[in-house]
């Protein structure tokens, strides 16, 4: 996959270039620009509201959205994405940024994989993002 690195907010982040991908579900990971407004308002939210709790980033692609979260807010933040190259991306970023996030395979697929092992399915998030 090729890729560049952009800044948003506190942190940077390796993206799918968008010189060599459109902006469609084909791309290998997805990230769209236009939506940092929208990622932009939820460190806002958080901060305003002094959160520190667990968040859920569901679908989260790149990470870009966990990853700020993470390093401009106090929330324990867990990243979900069910496509092997985005969780390895997620992952870049995360060090990129030298935080630690929780990045998980979809809820149906961790349910299953921890009653396989005697152990009780993830606990809920009271907050889950995007908004």
């Amino acid at each position: 996959m090729k890729t560049t690195i952009v800044q948003e907010g506190k942190v940077k982040l390796i993206v799918p270039d968008s010189k060599k991908y459109k902006l469609d579900s084909k791309m290998p990971v997805f990230y769209n620009p236009v939506m940092q407004l929208n990622r932009d308002i939820s460190v806002i939210l958080l901060k305003a509201l002094r959160f520190n709790g667990k968040a859920l980033d569901l679908m989260s692609a790149s990470g870009s959205r966990a990853i700020r979260l993470k390093k401009e807010t106090k929330a324990d933040v867990t990243a979900n994405d069910i496509n092997p190259s985005a969780r390895k991306l997620i992952k870049k970023n995360a060090s990129l940024n030298k935080v630690a996030l929780t990045i998980t395979l979809p809820v149906q697929e961790n349910v299953g994989a921890a009653q396989a092992v005697g152990h009780e399915p993830p606990q809920s998030f009271p907050v889950s993002v995007p908004f």
